[in-house]
């Protein structure tokens, strides 16, 4: 089974390959990748990860590709740009790249760690198979947008220190931000097949809103709330051939030939080497 991972971080043993400052976080991705690297042998799976890089970041910088595209303990691992430091913004640009990594990958499942990210959204909608694409939720922005200022004073929640001012980044809208990501977040869970949250933060969350989920037909979801009111999601999935433009498969060709001509100067640098 081919399984492509979403991921908001890159995992420390891509790091370490690339000579990388390592990120102590998020430390169960390291937890389950080492257990499916080290029994692929007996799962049958092949894993691959893709996570997101700035545009200034060193190994994408200059680079105009959608992707780029590596190997690290024999797993393929794929970088796409997002603007990290503005994740209330989205960027429809990412859709392409995604795509252009499902259609290098061929995976049969997707698994996106997290919504907090505009990327979850463009990954659910470049891919277009709501049965096999697993969101797994890591809190909820549009939850913590309704109780950001955890009761504070108004007179605390108005001030705005220097760098706020600059920043354009105070209390409010710190909020303003959360609310506009759980709104990419909340379009991303609703055109999915499967959800699911590691703390109880995040299964009373959802309970407590959606009594149920019903699926009566093939790409039609129905969603049943606890206050009565029912929403019905319905989707065509396009096939490859109908959803890629001219345009979109002439820059995959593209890439893959840099891909190949990156992976072909490797190889001969090694062999000098030796």
């Amino acid at each position: 089974m081919r399984v492509l991972w979403l991921c908001n971080i890159m995992l420390p043993f891509i790091a370490k390959s690339l000579g990388h400052k390592i990120v102590v976080k998020e430390g169960w991705l390291s937890g389950l990748a080492g257990k499916l690297i080290a029994n692929q042998d007996r799962n049958h799976v092949t894993l691959a990860i893709c996570f997101p890089a700035s545009q200034d970041w060193g190994i994408v910088k200059g680079d105009t590709s959608l992707f780029v595209k590596n190997k690290a303990q024999g797993i393929d691992y794929y970088i796409f740009r997002e603007d990290t430091d503005h994740p209330e913004h989205y960027d429809a640009a990412m859709e392409e790249s995604l795509a252009a990594i499902i259609a290098d990958f061929s995976p049969e499942i997707i698994h996106i760690f997290g919504t907090e990210y505009p990327h979850t959204l463009a990954c659910v909608k470049a891919f277009g198979h709501p049965g096999r694409t697993l969101i797994g939720i890591q809190g909820l922005c549009s939850a913590i947008a309704e109780v950001y200022m955890a009761d504070l004073p108004y007179s605390v929640q108005k001030k705005r220190t220097f760098r706020d001012i600059v920043k354009k980044d105070g209390l409010k809208d710190q909020q303003a931000k959360f609310a506009k990501r759980g709104e990419y977040e909340k379009q991303a869970l609703s055109i999915v097949g499967h959800v699911t949250g590691r703390t109880d933060f995040d299964r009373e969350m959802l309970v407590a809103q959606i009594k149920e989920i019903r699926v009566p037909q093939r790409f039609r979801l129905i969603y049943i709330f606890h206050d009565g009111r029912r929403e019905e999601v319905a989707w065509r999935h396009k096939s490859r051939r109908e959803s890629w433009t001219p345009e979109m498969k002439q820059k995959a060709r593209e890439n893959a030939l840099r891909q190949a001509e990156r992976r072909k100067k490797c190889q001969e640098q090694e062999s000098s080497i030796k």
